[in-house]
């Protein structure tokens, strides 16, 4: 808009300038001589003025468009650098996961082997120690009762401390579940994408 408005100022300065010189006769010897030569002077001067200032116009845009090349270049740069970053996050994330795979195998493997192994030993284990309690008389002759009166103290503290092992094991699962959804809603939640955003 500026450059188009000193463009026409210009031309209109030419055409002026053009008129004032194709006056002659009367009319130009009207005028004084002197007063001419300073108008003319004035009207030079003020056209250069203009062309100076659209040159300084165009270099002014120039050093914009350079600006903006080079903003754009920087802006580029610094997103490849994030991506390359990413890249490399995204490449150490993808070995980590593969040794946590790795390591859940072994594990997975080590606990069926234990589970394996308590299958074949507990029942053998419960039976030794039924026949290894004093709760019961193998002996007992005729008359004697083979079960103990006491048989129902291990009947009351068997079911007891059964109760009290599945109570904790139902608490300790309930807490951490409430831990990993705790931890869901944080990650899901938009205040923290949000902010990532912004950073």
């Amino acid at each position: 808009m500026a450059k188009r408005q000193l463009a026409k100022f210009s031309n209109e300065i030419d055409i002026i300038t053009t008129e004032f010189e194709s006056l002659g006769g009367v009319e130009y010897i009207y005028k004084s001589e002197p007063r001419a030569i300073e108008v003319a002077k004035v009207g030079t001067k003020m056209k250069r003025r203009v062309d100076d200032i659209m040159i300084e116009y165009e270099d002014k845009i120039d050093e914009c468009q350079m600006m903006i090349c080079n903003t754009s270049l920087a802006m580029q740069t610094v997103w490849n650098h994030i991506a390359r970053q990413d890249s490399k996050t995204n490449t150490k994330m993808s070995k980590a996961n593969a040794a946590v795979a790795v390591q859940t195998k072994v594990e997975s493997a080590q606990m069926r082997t234990i589970a394996l192994l308590t299958m074949i030993y507990l029942p053998l284990s419960s039976v030794a120690a039924i026949f290894s309690m004093d709760m019961f008389n193998w002996e007992a002759v005729e008359g004697q009762s083979i079960v103990s009166k006491h048989i129902w103290l291990f009947a009351v503290l068997a079911v007891g401390l059964t109760l009290l092992t599945i109570a904790a094991w139902f608490l300790g699962t309930r807490r951490e579940k409430a831990m990993a959804d705790k931890s869901d809603n944080y990650f899901n939640s938009p205040q923290r994408h949000d902010t990532f955003e912004y950073v």
